[in-house]
């Protein structure tokens, strides 16, 4: 629900009105967080590989479908992975190993982040 004052008239918005907006402006389909009212925060769970060359991650904690992709960087290095439900690999350089850094992603995004010890 939004309300803005419009020369001293409140006026209604409905929710609709603000996802079409959203929607149409930032050309995502965002309902999926909206309509989720899940209470746990989605969780990114990653697995850095033994050699350090690939990396496997998947999101927990949230509803089926939710695939909000994530763009890791620094000044010198980025790196755009595409987690779902499911595990997912992707080779990985020794700069880009380093963007996999817990609390920067949790500070970008409203993710939890989980660093594993092994690909279950």
């Amino acid at each position: 629900m939004a309300i803005f004052k419009s020369n001293c008239v409140c006026s209604f918005i409905p929710p609709f009105v603000v996802l079409n907006f959203a929607h149409q402006k930032a050309l995502r389909h965002i309902s999926m967080v909206v309509a989720s009212r899940n209470t746990e925060i989605p969780q990114l769970e990653f697995y850095l590989s033994p050699d350090r060359k690939k990396v496997s991650y998947h999101y927990t904690q949230c509803i089926g479908g939710f695939n909000l992709p994530l763009v890791l960087k620094n000044n010198s290095d980025s790196i755009k992975i595409f987690p779902t439900g499911e595990w997912k690999t992707t080779a990985v350089t020794d700069k880009q190993t380093k963007l996999f850094d817990s609390e920067s992603i949790e500070k970008k995004y409203y993710i939890s982040v989980k660093k594993s010890d092994s690909k279950k």
